[in-house]
């Protein structure tokens, strides 16, 4: 391993926090490579939203940047033109491989700024109070109707004592 991220790794050895570890190693990482660390949301107890949800944009903040292409050429025994071939490919290849980094860094953009914005959502209907609210509302509508039922009875009385 790494000395470099063995030393930017901080940990108590009395309580291991894998997932804490990790995240360090993310963000080593994705300094030292000069990329956005990804951003994690993790379930919390009373949620509005599914754990699947969670997990799924768990994994997506793991893989959104992974897109480049490896060169990957077989060797060829051909004689005499075998070299010449395999030069050949490996620069067709080389020419095909920008390309498509190229695209795959506009969609490593891409993914990056939606799964910004997912993250930013379900943070968002995870810090809403909707169920609280909610139950303040018919709590209220609770309330004002037995004020209204409380003034319907009276008023009857009323009526018929002014007539």
């Amino acid at each position: 391993m790494n000395p470099d991220i063995v030393d930017a790794i901080e940990f108590d050895e009395k309580q291991v926090d894998i997932e804490a570890i990790m995240r360090q190693i993310r963000q080593y990482l994705a300094h030292k490579h000069g990329t956005q660390p990804p951003l994690f949301l993790e379930a919390p107890a009373s949620s509005m939203l599914d754990r699947d949800v969670y997990d799924e944009l768990y994994e997506a903040n793991q893989e959104f940047d992974k897109g480049h292409v490896t060169p990957y050429l077989t060797p060829t025994h051909i004689p005499l033109i075998g070299g010449v071939w395999q030069w050949f490919r490996s620069r067709l290849h080389s020419l095909v491989v920008f390309y498509v980094d190229r695209a795959a860094d506009a969609q490593i953009r891409f993914n990056s700024h939606v799964i910004s914005v997912l993250n930013g959502i379900v943070r968002g209907i995870d810090l809403d109070q909707t169920p609280d609210r909610v139950e303040r509302l018919e709590r209220r509508v609770a309330e004002l109707e037995r004020q209204l039922q409380a003034q319907q009875v009276t008023t009857p009385k009323t009526t018929q004592e002014n007539s």
